[in-house]
């Protein structure tokens, strides 16, 4: 959620079409997440969505991308 409010500041210098992708991304999160709080959905594509972007920060993109 952090980057999703940060990418919707106008002062933010990442260029739109990044910021609409980080935005869009952050929205999904929030509304599996809390899908996933009331029902029995499965956590693996948020661990999946988590790991890649702690990969990418680190400088190391996941296979594929």
């Amino acid at each position: 959620m952090t980057f999703l409010v940060d990418c919707s500041q106008p002062e933010n210098a990442l260029p739109v079409a990044l910021r609409a992708k980080i935005i869009s991304l952050g929205l999904w999160v929030s509304r599996y997440t809390d899908e996933a709080m009331w029902t029995d959905l499965d956590l693996g594509p948020l661990v999946d969505v988590n790991t890649a972007i702690m990969k990418g920060l680190l400088g190391n993109p996941p296979v594929g991308s």
